[in-house]
């Protein structure tokens, strides 16, 4: 079957984008914005790929110092899933069957809990590569 791919990090698209397989791709971040070229994924967006995660931090509206705090607080008061929302409307329209993200870090991506609870609110069952 086709791999209907969703990816949570930028540089995994960015991967998926230099395999070709950019026309595969039915879900991305909020902060890919290259797979392998900003025009190419315009084109996926256009033909109905999803944007899946979003942040209340934007790091081209916020300084530096700014950003840290905010990373530090969120962190601090609501856990290692704080930093990013998945929306589970758009993954369960996405239904992917691949899904690629990361589990070693809460700031890099979408926590490992909160991408498990929003597969399972969407449900979806997509092979996990992380």
């Amino acid at each position: 079957t086709t791999p209907r791919i969703m990816s949570l990090l930028p540089s995994a698209t960015e991967i998926v984008g230099g395999l070709g397989l950019e026309g595969h791709l039915v879900g991305v971040s909020h902060e890919c914005d290259v797979a392998p070229t900003a025009d190419r994924l315009r084109a996926v967006l256009e033909a109905g790929c999803e944007r899946v995660t979003t942040s209340d931090i934007d790091p081209h509206a916020l300084p530096q110092g700014e950003i840290d705090r905010r990373v530090k607080e969120a962190l601090k008061t609501g856990g290692d899933g704080a930093l990013y929302g998945v929306d589970a409307a758009a993954v369960a329209r996405a239904a992917p069957t691949v899904l690629l993200t990361q589990t070693l870090c809460g700031v890099c991506a979408p926590a490992t809990s909160a991408v498990e609870a929003v597969l399972t609110a969407a449900d979806v069952a997509p092979v996990v590569a992380n």
